[in-house]
C-alpha cells in the first residue's frame, strides 16, 4: 500500500507540475454580495489570443480542472466559474485547445410548426412564433414557454419529431376508424407535447398577448402588439450561451416606419434569457411597455426600486403544477402594475424607449416540477439577479 500511495502522489505531482508549465494568464474574479453565484464571466477573446500568439484558448480553476467555455459572436471568452459569498476565486487562461463540452444551449425553427423559433438550455425552453403563422392570420405575439424536466439535455427537438411524426399520426387515425378511441388518445398523448411524458411540455397559453415577456410600443393608450418575427439569424450555440437574432416586418408607427430586432441571450444554467430590443426607424423616446399575460388572479409581486416583477400562472390543463413567470430590469421602470385592454389583461412594467440605447431587460419562468420548487424560491432568485445587475462580479485581468 505504501508503493502505491508513493507512486500515486509521484503522479499527481507530475501531473500538476505538467499544468503549471503551461503558460497561463490569471484571472481574479470578485463576488461583494452576501450570496453565492454562478454566473456567465466575458473576457476579451482577442486580447488573450493576442497576448499569446495562437486561437485555441481553454480556462482552468484553481484546481486544474477544465470549466466549460466557448468564444461568443462579438469576441467574448465565456465562462461560468462558481464565487462564494463576499468572496474571490483565481482561473487561469491557457492557450490550449478548449475540451468540447457538448451543447446545453441551443435553438432552431421549425417549419412543420409555422415556422416556430425555440431555444434552450438545460433548465427551461422557449418559443417565437414564426412567419408562417403570420401569413396564416393567426395573432400569436408574445413568447410561448416549454417547462422542461428530468434531464439537462436538449429536448425541444425530440419532442417536435414525436409531435409530428407522420407515422404517428397514421395509427391515431386508424385506431379511430376501429373504433378504438381510447387507445388513439392514449397513443396521441404519448407523443404530444402538451403532454408531459418525462422531460416537460408545453401547457402555456399566448394567444393575441404579450405572453410570457414580451415587449410593445405604446401609441396613446394602445398597446402597438407586435407580430411574429420575420427573419432569425443564430449567433451562438455551444455549452454556455445561445444567442438569436430575431427580425420582424417592417410596421408603421405614428407615421414612421419602424423595424424591430431582438438579440435574445440564454445561458446555461439560467431560467432568463437576456433581450434586447430595438426599434429601426424611430427618431425620438416613445412609450413601451414589457408585459407577462395574466390568465387569474394567481400571486403578483413586484418592486419598481428593485426592478422586478413575478407572477404565478396556473397553466393550462389540470395537475400540470405551477409556473412561476418573471422579468428583471436593468433600467428601472415607471411603473408596474397588472391592467386590461380590451380582453387581454397584463402584468405590464411601463418605460420610456430610447432608439440611442434600446431597452434591455431579462424575462422567463421556473415551475416547480424543474429547477425552481416554490414561488418564494423563484421571487428569491428574481431579487438576487436584480442585485448582481447591480453588483456584477469584478473581474481583474493580472499580469
Amino acid at each position: 500500500m505504501k508503493s502505491l500511495s508513493v507512486f500515486l502522489s509521484t503522479l499527481a505531482g507530475c501531473v500538476f507540475g505538467v499544468y503549471a508549465e503551461i503558460p497561463s494568464v490569471k484571472v481574479e474574479i470578485i463576488n461583494e454580495l452576501d450570496f453565492d453565484r454562478v454566473e456567465t464571466v466575458e473576457l476579451d477573446y482577442g486580447e488573450l489570443c493576442d497576448r499569446f500568439g495562437v486561437k485555441s484558448l481553454r480556462v482552468v480553476d484553481e484546481t486544474g480542472s477544465e470549466l466549460p467555455s466557448q468564444v461568443t459572436y462579438n469576441g467574448k471568452l465565456i465562462f461560468q466559474p462558481s464565487v462564494g459569498a463576499k468572496s474571490k476565486v483565481n482561473v487561469a487562461v491557457q492557450p490550449v485547445k478548449a475540451f468540447d463540452f457538448g451543447t446545453y444551449t441551443t435553438g432552431k425553427m421549425y417549419p412543420q410548426r409555422f415556422d416556430d423559433f425555440c431555444w434552450e438550455n438545460d433548465v427551461a425552453g422557449f418559443r417565437a412564433y414564426g412567419p408562417a403563422l403570420q401569413d396564416k392570420g393567426e395573432r400569436g405575439f408574445g413568447y410561448d414557454l416549454y417547462l422542461k424536466r428530468g434531464t439537462s439535455l436538449p429536448v425541444i427537438e425530440h419532442l417536435y419529431n414525436l409531435h409530428f411524426d407522420k407515422e404517428s399520426a397514421a395509427a391515431v387515425e386508424r385506431l379511430k376508424k376501429e373504433g378504438r378511441t381510447e387507445e388513439a388518445k392514449r397513443w396521441r398523448e404519448a407523443h404530444s407535447y402538451h403532454i408531459d411524458n418525462g422531460y416537460g411540455m408545453d401547457c402555456y397559453a399566448v394567444g393575441p398577448t404579450l405572453g410570457a415577456g414580451a415587449t410593445a410600443l405604446i401609441d396613446g393608450d394602445t398597446i402597438v402588439y407586435p407580430w411574429c418575427y420575420k427573419d432569425y439569424e443564430i449567433l451562438d450555440e455551444g455549452p454556455v450561451r445561445f444567442t438569436v437574432s430575431l427580425t420582424f416586418r417592417p410596421a408603421t408607427f405614428q407615421g414612421q416606419t419602424v423595424v424591430e430586432n431582438r438579440i435574445i441571450t440564454l445561458d446555461k444554467g439560467s431560467n432568463l434569457n437576456r433581450t434586447k430590443v430595438t426599434y429601426r426607424g424611430l427618431d425620438k423616446s416613445v412609450p413601451m411597455v414589457m408585459g407577462i399575460v395574466v390568465h387569474d388572479d394567481g400571486p403578483v409581486k413586484s418592486s419598481v426600486k428593485e426592478g422586478y416583477m413575478s407572477y404565478l400562472d396556473p397553466t393550462n390543463g389540470s395537475d400540470n403544477g405551477e409556473v412561476y413567470m418573471g422579468a428583471v430590469f436593468p433600467l428601472r421602470p415607471e411603473s408596474i402594475a397588472v391592467e386590461e385592454e380590451g380582453k387581454a389583461r397584463h402584468l405590464l412594467a411601463h418605460f420610456d424607449y430610447s432608439p440611442t440605447d434600446g431597452f434591455d431587460y431579462y424575462w422567463g419562468f421556473g415551475w416547480n416540477r424543474g429547477n425552481v420548487p416554490t414561488l418564494a424560491d423563484w421571487n428569491e432568485m428574481l431579487l438576487k439577479k436584480s442585485r448582481s445587475i447591480k453588483s456584477p462580479l469584478e473581474v481583474r485581468v493580472l499580469p
